[in-house]
């Protein structure tokens, strides 16, 4: 299953079922549609009214790049600190990227975590980042990161909103 997988389907009379990624601004979107979460544990899952169905494709094209769990997807390599700056979300400790999750820190003395298909393809991310409150990925101007992040859409609005070095397409 690809990283940005997103499943919609028919579920019960006059619902359908869409599965996405866990990205807090898809789902407050879809929150207000009146989307209902069907796993509360992973809030991946919704049911939703059939009348929604063309806005919530538009909002996973939007989001992850996609509508569809088959997509064509490529390799590219990104500043970490550009991505984090232009990053709609606004968690301080926390990036998305394409729709998911690519880096967090959980607390503010503990080292970053990568998310599923990222490595670091040069530099080094900052060991501490933040307060005991309010972590933060710690990332600066000058921290000259360059992220490497596989199985990203090729129509993922944010490769279309930084300059990103592409890598290889599927």
């Amino acid at each position: 299953m690809k990283l940005n997988s997103v499943t919609i389907r028919d579920s019960a009379k006059n619902r359908f079922f869409v599965e996405a990624p866990y990205n807090p601004m898809f789902h407050s979107k879809i929150r207000k549609l009146g989307g209902q979460c069907v796993d509360p544990l992973t809030q991946r899952s919704w049911n939703i009214g059939k009348g929604q169905e063309d806005e919530v494709r538009r909002l996973c094209n939007a989001y992850f790049g996609t509508d569809t769990e088959d997509y064509n997807a490529t390799t590219i390599r990104v500043d970490a600190y550009l991505a984090w700056s232009v990053d709609k979300i606004g968690e301080r400790n926390v990036l998305y990227f394409a729709g998911r999750k690519i880096l967090e820190r959980r607390t503010h003395d503990k080292s970053i975590i990568l998310g599923h298909g990222v490595s670091i393809h040069s530099g080094v991310l900052p060991k501490t980042g933040g307060t005991i409150n309010k972590p933060s990925l710690g990332l600066t101007p000058d921290s000259n990161v360059e992220l490497q992040i596989s199985d990203v859409p090729i129509f993922s609005t944010d490769i279309n909103a930084l300059i990103v070095e592409v890598l290889d397409i599927d």
